[in-house]
């Protein structure tokens, strides 16, 4: 891969190369496939079907946080426009006037653990691990998953193997499914405090999972070991394949392709970008050199503009609206549609 990892703390790096190695510790928690959640570590999808979703009436006073009619954070106060219970159209909004309580829709969501999950120490993974992260994860907001922490109620365990996600009252949340925490070892990391996480050497240089792999040694500027974790949740199926893995940093991507081409390394990821190179790699594949696997993106590409400066001192120049559309004219989209994708 290209560039190395700063920490493999499940909400520190978020970059290409650290999400690639954390998916070798950590199996899922779910996998999306064709737009779709795919269970891997708990029992079955949460649905509305199923009974793990649930939207029920609940009484709202003044001052609760809520989703209003327009689907944004509110406090229910004088004026606010909220949706009642069984309310899913903005016709049937109300305002809230005077003091008393309120019947609007929360959706409720449970997650059921797979047994015999294990962490590669030996030690179960239960549901309080998914709460350890939830609880991790707020006290370092907005760092880690700010937008569902802004709108969970409540996040607990009810039992060994299952959690309930709630939300605030008035979110219907179409993704409610992945509303879930991926599990942290509370026994290893609990006396470590939230903040120190992404630096401490247990939890940022060797983070323990449930996972294929487990993390022997990290050589800074080389490369990162793994091996076959014992207590796989999977063994039973022969899985992993490989006894070991190793994941070999490279300055560039061509450096990256020399190795592969050279048979120093098995596989070039993503965070090589060699999409840019499509003609040249197709062109090795004709010759049975390489594999190349293409992946159509998800993603918008956009460039935004800050109307307010942060620097209260600054000259607010992407006010003026010429300026903005200067700098539109000056892009070349259709080129850069010709040459990137």
């Amino acid at each position: 891969m290209v560039g190395e990892p700063t920490s493999l703390f499940l909400y520190g790096d978020q970059s290409v190369a650290a999400r690639s190695i954390r998916q070798a510790i950590y199996d899922g928690p779910y996998d999306v496939l064709n737009f779709d959640v795919s269970p891997v570590i708990w029992t079955e999808k949460p649905t509305l079907g199923n009974g793990d979703a649930q939207i029920n009436p609940v009484e709202v006073s003044a001052g609760a946080l809520i989703r209003d009619a327009d689907g944004k954070l509110a406090t229910l106060d004088q004026g606010v426009s909220y949706q009642p219970s069984g309310c899913t159209e903005a016709s049937c909004a109300k305002k809230y006037e005077g003091s008393d309580p309120v019947k609007m829709d929360q959706l409720s969501v449970r997650f059921h653990l797979r047994p015999n999950l294990r962490w590669s120490d030996g030690t179960p993974l239960t549901a309080d691990d998914s709460l350890y992260s939830y609880e991790v994860a707020k006290a370092l907001y907005p760092q880690a998953r700010a937008d569902l922490i802004a709108r969970t109620q409540s996040y607990q365990a009810l039992d060994a193997s299952t959690v309930e996600w709630r939300g605030i009252p008035g979110d219907r949340d179409p993704l409610y499914a992945t509303n879930f925490f991926t599990p942290l070892p509370r026994h290893a990391w609990g006396g470590i405090q939230p903040q120190e996480l992404s630096t401490a050497e247990i939890s940022s240089r060797a983070p323990i999972g449930w996972g294929p792999y487990r993390i022997d040694e990290w050589t800074s500027g080389d490369h990162i070991t793994l091996s076959k974790n014992p207590t796989y949740f999977r063994a039973a199926e022969g899985l992993p394949h490989f006894d070991r893995l190793v994941y070999r940093f490279m300055q560039n991507g061509a450096e990256a392709l020399s190795a592969l081409l050279a048979g120093e390394c098995d596989f070039v990821d993503e965070s090589a970008g060699l999409e840019t190179q499509g003609d040249q790699l197709l062109q090795l594949q004709q010759e049975g050199k390489i594999a190349v696997q293409f992946e159509t993106g998800t993603a918008w590409e956009h460039a935004d503009f800050g109307i307010q400066s942060l620097n209260a001192q600054a000259q607010p120049l992407f006010q003026n609206k010429e300026t903005r559309q200067a700098i539109a004219t000056c892009i070349d989209r259709q080129k850069m549609a010709t040459q990137l994708f």
